[in-house]
């Protein structure tokens, strides 16, 4: 259901359609089999992780697989990226050369703290694609720290690469010196809340953090609602029976495209009475309502695609 053309002019902001990250996936670099695995799930991203979950020894294997990745197997429409290890490692430099070579249109760099990081990430991509035919990716920064959550304005602030950022929890709690592995989520909403309110500020997707509880879906699902209601897009999975929860809890439900689709046409009825607000179900409904359900049909609708 569209506004009308009169309206539409006013509010043309209010149609966003928008790459899906719901979910996304890490695969370790270092393992063939899960790499292939991953181009026949359907996360909206998956990222090829050389870093935390591949050891020091297998860091060269992780990076044969990044050469192949994309030309061996087919990964649809999916957006499929590389997690470099950090810059102050002595890995940063040949994971990013090699994932650029290879085509990836989005690397991920963790435990970024602050901006003088990611623009250094940026003066070795330009470098690295500098007269050449190779496209130019962009950055998923990793926010896995107190300085990190600290500083998370300037550094979303410090490049146009970035198009999201992530909550790396664990890290987070570490450096925060929580350690019970069983806390609440809650222990760490301040953190979540500032990640994710920056995020929108500049236009960016905030990812929220990993589920740990493999067996129990139902936290699961209510952790991805939790995070949704935060405002994050989507959220990491670290096993293929985290995707599908996942995707269904960040696509809207039926009671939410059912109030969105009346909230529409009861906007365009009311306009053609000069009313800018309007009473439905004993609620009173104005153009900020308008403008939710307009983004609620579009993700419907991309959900509906993907």
């Amino acid at each position: 259901m569209a506004l009308s053309k009169n309206r539409n002019r006013s509010y043309r902001c209010l149609i966003h359609m928008y790459r899906l990250r719901r979910s996304v996936l890490f695969v370790p670099g270092n393992n063939q089999k899960m790499v292939e695995k991953a181009s026949r799930l359907r996360p909206d991203v998956v990222l090829i992780d050389c870093e935390d979950s591949v050891p020091e020894g297998e860091k060269e294997k992780a990076r044969e697989s990044l050469r192949s990745a994309l030309t061996t197997h087919t990964w649809s429409s999916r957006e499929v990226g590389v997690r470099v290890n950090a810059p102050d490692t002595p890995y940063f430099d040949e994971d990013l050369r090699v994932a650029v070579a290879s085509g990836f249109e989005l690397i991920a760099v963790p435990k970024v703290e602050g901006p003088e990081e990611v623009r250094l990430v940026e003066r070795t991509l330009n470098e690295l694609t500098r007269g050449k035919q190779l496209p130019s990716p962009k950055l998923l920064v990793m926010i896995e720290t107190a300085k990190g959550v600290t500083f998370v304005d300037q550094i979303l602030a410090s490049s146009s690469l970035i198009t999201a950022v992530e909550f790396g929890a664990e890290d987070f709690a570490l450096s925060m010196g929580i350690f019970d592995i069983d806390r609440p989520e809650t222990t760490l909403l301040y953190a979540k809340s500032r990640i994710a309110a920056a995020a929108h500020a500049f236009g960016i997707d905030p990812i929220d953090q990993v589920f740990l509880d493999l067996r129990n879906t139902e936290g699961l699902r209510l952790s991805a609602l939790s995070a949704k209601n935060l405002g994050f897009v989507g959220k990491l999975v670290i096993h293929p029976d985290q995707i599908d929860v996942v995707n269904r809890a960040f696509s809207p439900s039926e009671r939410e495209i059912n109030w969105a689709r009346r909230i529409v046409e009861a906007w365009e009825e009311h306009g053609k009475e000069g009313r800018g607000a309007f009473r439905l179900d004993d609620r009173m409904i104005d153009l900020v309502h308008v403008r939710m359900a307009e983004r609620i049909l579009d993700a419907e609708r991309s959900a509906r695609t993907s």
